[in-house]
């Protein structure tokens, strides 16, 4: 069954077009994906939705997972959409899986990034204090020799 319908479908392949929202008010954000081809034959129309976490706003992300499948052909719609749905949820693991080690990479990013720019930051205040402490001195003997 599943070649069968992989071969019906592309190779298995869908095209899909996805809409993200951020809203940094509230700190959430909602991907919604729905396919652009086979359109004739099924539709599939997911939402995802990343908010702050009740139990600690702070620290955690709650995600909310929602799709609708509904497949056309009469005879074999129920087929197909079980099929679909089996993929989806399969899917759903794997996709989860992405989404964490994305935010595990943007993560260890920002904090090479921020541990790079206080670094930058001590040196050259290092080297202001230094020249400023310079060009006192200098003022200092200057008044002194007069």
């Amino acid at each position: 069954m599943g070649t069968r319908h992989a071969q019906i479908f592309g190779g298995g392949y869908c095209i899909c077009v996805e809409d993200s929202t951020v809203d940094p008010e509230t700190k959430t954000m909602v991907l919604k994906s729905r396919n652009v081809s086979f359109r004739s034959i099924v539709s599939i129309e997911e939402t995802c939705t990343y908010t702050p976490s009740p139990d600690n706003p702070a620290e955690w992300t709650q995600f909310k997972q929602e799709a609708t499948v509904t497949a056309f052909p009469f005879g074999v719609a129920g087929s197909i959409e079980r099929y679909l749905s089996d993929k989806f949820v399969s899917n759903a693991i794997k996709g989860r899986e992405i989404m964490d080690n994305a935010i595990l990479r943007v993560t260890s990013e920002a904090e090479g990034a921020f541990q790079n720019f206080m670094q930058e930051t001590g040196e050259v205040y290092e080297k202001i204090k230094f020249e400023t402490e310079q060009v006192l001195n200098a003022s200092s003997n200057y008044i002194s020799n007069m």
